[in-house]
């Protein structure tokens, strides 16, 4: 009786608490023209679809970016 979601949610809290520990820091990186069309059109889903049950794994896939890509993407460019 494992829980996929809930073991997926410990997976990427784990690694954004290795990133706030042992990552840069650094300024934000300015997106990629590439990547500003990929969080515009991922931001548009979400509002389109704020009433739905809406998976991370589906906002990537609606962008062509993986799970770990898109939450990088939110990170570097939305904070």
């Amino acid at each position: 009786g494992r829980d996929a979601l809930h073991e997926r949610e410990l997976l990427i809290g784990t690694f954004g608490r290795l990133f706030q520990r042992h990552g840069s820091g650094g300024g934000r990186i300015a997106a990629a023209p590439r990547d500003e069309r990929a969080l515009r059109h991922a931001i548009d889903m979400m509002q389109a679809r704020h009433a739905e049950a809406l998976h991370l794994e589906a906002l990537a896939q609606g962008v062509d970016l993986t799970a770990f890509q898109l939450i990088g993407l939110f990170k570097r460019t939305v904070g």
